[in-house]
């Protein structure tokens, strides 16, 4: 009876691995066939993976620490103001999870002042604002349309001092430094190829040393806070 039913199964196996081989091998997922792809071609309304550029717009608030260099005088003041610019990068989409590179360029014009605070007005704005940034995060939705994501890198920025109730300086000053941020970004299916993101940024420099004639040598300390509204074109 061992005999009988083990000649069975060896009779069924040896007939099902004819029956394989002679049906045609199965396609592998789409997700094995090429890095930064995620399904079948036309399986979810959206597919993150790929480049693109777009445009921002938003406001922003900064806050400078001045320290006077001999005396140890020290105040504090914040800016506020708008900025604008561009953006690009690169999505790798791997199912759940996205990541990317992006970089953007942005004028802006956050400007405060300390009041007269120490006898003179310290006025600064922040001109520009750069970044080259990674970033990942997590699709949501059943059609994946949603992306809510956090970023990180390296930036550098251009700020302007003057005092103009005072001694007539002119400082512009470029600094480096980092920044840490989220955003969450929609991609409607009804229009493919265009998506839209809230962006929160935190962006902080190095302290740098000003000796503008006519004033007391001074360092400054700056950090920078901006939200945006960004349109991208995939």
């Amino acid at each position: 009876m061992r005999k009988l039913l083990l000649g069975s199964i060896a009779g069924l196996m040896v007939a099902g691995v004819a029956q394989a081989a002679d049906m045609p091998l199965k396609a592998a997922p789409y997700a094995q066939r090429g890095f930064c792809t995620y399904g079948a071609p036309g399986q979810f309304p959206v597919n993150w993976t790929g480049s693109y550029f777009g445009v921002q717009g938003g406001g922003g608030w900064g806050h400078q620490e001045r320290v006077i260099t001999d005396g140890g005088f020290t105040n504090k003041y914040d800016a506020r103001g708008g900025l604008f610019g561009v953006h690009w990068g690169y999505n790798c989409d791997l199912g759940h999870l996205v990541i990317g590179v992006m970089g953007d360029a942005n004028r802006a014009w956050i400007k405060g002042d300390d009041n007269g605070v120490g006898g003179t007005v310290d006025q600064t704005t922040t001109r520009w604002l750069t970044s080259g940034n990674v970033r990942a995060g997590f699709t949501l939705g059943g059609a994946r349309q949603w992306l809510l994501y956090g970023t990180a890198g390296v930036s550098y920025a251009n700020f302007n001092h003057n005092n103009p109730s005072g001694a007539p300086i002119n400082n512009s000053v470029s600094q480096p430094g980092w920044n840490v941020g989220a955003g969450l970004e929609w991609a409607p299916a009804s229009f493919p190829g265009l998506s839209w993101a809230i962006e929160y940024r935190h962006y902080d420099f190095e302290r740098y040393n000003l000796a503008p004639g006519g004033l007391a040598q001074f360092s400054v300390k700056p950090t920078v806070d901006t939200v945006t509204l960004r349109l991208s074109f995939h």
